[in-house]
Formats: C-alpha cells, structure tokens, sequence
C-alpha cells in the first residue's frame, strides 16, 4: 500500500511517500527549483519520491494534504463575528482554502492525470505535524506538542501518543500565535523574510533581556499554562498582512501594529547597522518566546504524567530552547522532528493517514532525515552540470587510516592542500533545508596547511542528567 503526503501552498512545499508504513522518500520542491521555501503545489518532489519507489500517480492508494479546510469552522466563524476582520483577509484565506480543499483536482490538473483510484484525505495541520513526530519516533508512549505560527486557524496544538494512535487534548487558536509574535518582532528588527527567525535567534546571544518585561506585556502567560497575545500590538488579525503562497518564495507583509513602533522605536531596515538595543530586543524575544513554551511543556508534563515528549511545529524547532528542556523539565526523553516545519507535515500526512485512519500497527523509527536526492559520483545532476563543478570519487568512507582518519578525508585534504575549493556530500539529501548531506569537508583554498574538517552526524546529545536524551535525528 503507497501513501503520498503532500505540503502545498504554504512555505516548504513538500511532498513524502511511504509502502505499507516504510518511508521512501520525502523531499522540498525546494531542492528542485532552488527558491528557499517555495510556496506552491510540489510537482517535481512528488515526480521523485514517485521515482524512488517506481510507482506512477494510478498506482498511490491514498493522497493525502496537511490542511483541512472543515476544521475548525466554529472558532473561525466566532473570530470572525468579533474581530470583523478586512475583506482583504478574508479573500485570502478563501482562496488559499479553496485550494486544498480540492484536492483531487489539483493534484490532476499539475501532475496531468485523470481519474484515480486513491483515495484523498485532507489532515488538519497541526495533526500533521503531531503525527510527524510521534509515529516515526522511538517511543509507543509520549505526550506530543505542536507550535508553529498557524495553521487550519490552530497556532499550537499538544495531547498524547500510544502505540498507533493520537489523542488531543487542547489547542490555542488563531489569532494568538507565538509563531506570529517571534515574526513580528523579528520583522521590526529589520529580518523581514520568510524563514528569518532563524537568524534572529542567533542574532539573541549578543544582548541582554533588557526588554523582557515589556515582551510580558505582548505575549502573556496564563496559569494554566496557555497564552495570548495583546493583539494591539499586531495586525494580522484585523487589517491583516499581504500573503503570497503559490508559486514562488512565500512573502508575508508586516504583522507589527504602530503600537509596537510606539514602545520600541522604529523599525530597523534591512541590511543596516545592528546596535546594541537590536540585540538586546533580540535576547528578550528569544527569552519570552522560551518561557512560554516552558509553560506549555511543563503544563504537558503534570497534565498527562508522560515521560516523553515529542515535538513538531517550526517554533517548536527553536534549538535553543530545545537544549534546555531535558534539565529543566520532568521529560526523561525527548524526539524532535528534524522537519518540524511545514515541509515535515507532508510526512505526518503519510503516517497519520496509515496509524490514525487505517489503524495499521507500527512499522518505522526514523533514525536519520536522509529522505531526498542524491549525487552519484558522475555528478550526474541538473545542480552540479549547470554550475560546471568537477565531481570524482575519493574513497566510500568505509576505510580508516592509521591515527582515525578516513582515506576520503585524506584525499580531500590533498585537494584543499593543492589550492582547490573543495566540497564533499555522501548518501542523499535531508529533507529538512538545514542539512543539505550527510557528511560535509570545509578548507580555505588559499591555506595549505589547513586540514580538512569532518562534520559526523550528531543523533544523541546527553543531558546534564545522563540518562536523558534528546533525539533529533542527524541534524545539528
């Protein structure tokens, strides 16, 4: 039995394939038309894991899509009454919605085929993403947080995992959203890109939680656990933000209401100075977003006695606060989907349609993300012949030297040592765009004397408390 998954309008069009509950492949558009995040329906990452497995369209028994557009309709339609939304706003989410709702005549209007025999599914988004962690995760037994930015009118979603089955329990809807406040504030700190809060997290090192307590003020913690925003601080709840979700890289329009401009000045442009205070919003930012995904954790954690917790949701991904977890919570273990994004939905489609719906057992722990393309040594790729790259051989990695060494990290460390730029990649791609191979060898061209340097794979980090660990397979 073949299940295809598919993440489609939205950042990180995806798609995943799996037989009889093994995965085959899973793979971003991206990795094919070379736009970071490309929003859109994913034809050629569908054509692939096809591809891998040898399979036409006729021959996929179930198509499913990580959005559901019935879902939820009661606390849209409240929202809507109160807030009175712009029809701007409206329109778009009626197109978008429109879109995966109809999901057979999409996928038959780009992959060019008619009728079927699969059946469809449309698989609430924040499911997906709960699903992309726990079924292919280690564990039979796990409580299971998603937070990402919002999805299927859902911002954060969390509840219980046994065997092949998920439970919610709870879930935090629109328009309060700790993706949507990290964005908002990333955006004034003048990183308005799609995907930016990345970079924002590593810009928060640099300061000081100067600003924590007017961050308390936005985001603010519940006893039980929960939060809200003060959404005077925003607008996409009421003017809304300009949106584009097909065909391109995705754009999102300011989110930050003048209030914001109000408290904390104006708004750094891009690619300018980065002062201290930048970097101070930055810390306090990345400290309230920490706290109250703790209080979310910890809220998990006394709720439902587990101890395991497994998570999915690009805010959930926030590394930083996934290192502090296991000491200071009362979780034993920990798996993270390494695509927690929404790239990674297209896989929880796949597994939530064979454990959740079809009540098929187990059968697969995703141990590592190495799910997409890969380079044969012919450079045998549209990437490496449209860049007019060399690309030989130099050894399987199978093989180590006297002292530990690898024969491929020798050879490499003659090319670097004969002022040639130099890069290596073994097996296929990760489907998550952080880890583009499995191994990697770096060395400056113009240093001879510089030995080349291994990046392994990194599966288990140990807790201060040894016997925790914290799984996020094969990414760093």
């Amino acid at each position: 039995m073949y299940i295809l998954g598919i993440n489609a309008y939205h950042g990180g069009a995806s798609a995943c394939l799996i037989q009889d509950g093994k995965l085959i492949a899973a793979v971003e558009e991206e990795r094919f038309n070379r736009t970071k995040y490309w929003a859109g329906f994913p034809v050629q990452a569908i054509r692939y894991v096809l591809s891998v497995a040898g399979i036409s369209p006729y021959e996929v028994d179930h198509i499913g899509i990580s959005r559901d557009p019935k879902a939820n309709l009661l606390q849209a339609a409240l929202f809507a009454f109160r807030q009175r939304p712009s029809l701007d706003l409206v329109r778009d989410r009626l197109q978008n919605t429109m879109k995966v709702g109809t999901l057979k005549s999409e996928f038959a209007k780009h992959m060019g085929v008619g009728e079927l025999k699969a059946q469809y599914h449309n698989v609430e988004h924040h499911r997906a993403h709960m699903a992309s962690a726990f079924f292919v995760s280690p564990f039979t037994d796990a409580a299971i947080l998603s937070v990402d930015g919002a999805g299927d009118f859902v911002t954060t979603m969390w509840g219980t995992g046994k065997d092949n089955q998920i439970s919610v329990q709870d879930e935090i809807n629109f328009p309060h959203s700790l993706g949507i406040f990290y964005t908002a504030v990333s955006q004034w700190l003048g990183f308005p890109k799609y995907g930016d809060e990345g970079k924002v997290m590593g810009l928060a090192p640099y300061g000081e939680p100067r600003y924590v307590d007017l961050m308390r003020k936005i985001v603010r913690v519940q006893r039980d656990g929960t939060f809200d925003l003060d959404l005077d601080y925003f607008v996409h709840h009421a003017e809304g933000a300009s949106m584009s979700w097909e065909g391109g890289e995705p754009t999102i329009g300011t989110i930050f209401s003048s209030k914001l401009v109000d408290v904390l000045g104006e708004p750094r442009a891009p690619r300018t100075e980065l002062t201290q205070k930048h970097m101070d919003i930055a810390h306090s930012l990345q400290a309230m977003l920490e706290e109250a995904e703790f209080a979310l954790v910890r809220r998990l954690q006394k709720d439902t006695g587990k101890q395991v917790l497994c998570l999915a949701g690009g805010v959930a991904l926030n590394s930083v606060f996934n290192g502090k977890v296991l000491p200071n919570t009362e979780f034993e273990d920990i798996y993270i989907q390494p695509a927690s994004g929404d790239a990674g939905t297209a896989l929880g489609v796949c597994y939530y349609i064979y454990h959740q719906v079809l009540n098929q057992p187990r059968a697969y722990v995703m141990n590592d993300a190495y799910t997409g393309p890969e380079y044969g040594n012919d450079g045998d790729s549209h990437r490496t012949r449209s860049l007019w790259l060399e690309v030989s051989a130099v050894g399987d990695g199978s093989a180590r030297e006297e002292g530990g060494g690898s024969r491929g990290g020798r050879e490499c460390h003659g090319l670097v040592s004969g002022a040639h730029g130099m890069g290596a990649a073994r097996a296929r791609q990760s489907q998550h765009h952080r880890r583009p191979a499995p191994r990697r060898y770096e060395g400056h061209p113009q240093r001879a004397h510089q030995a080349p340097r291994e990046v392994p794979p990194v599966r288990t980090v140990d807790s201060p408390r040894s016997h925790r660990r914290l799984l996020r397979p094969d990414v760093p």
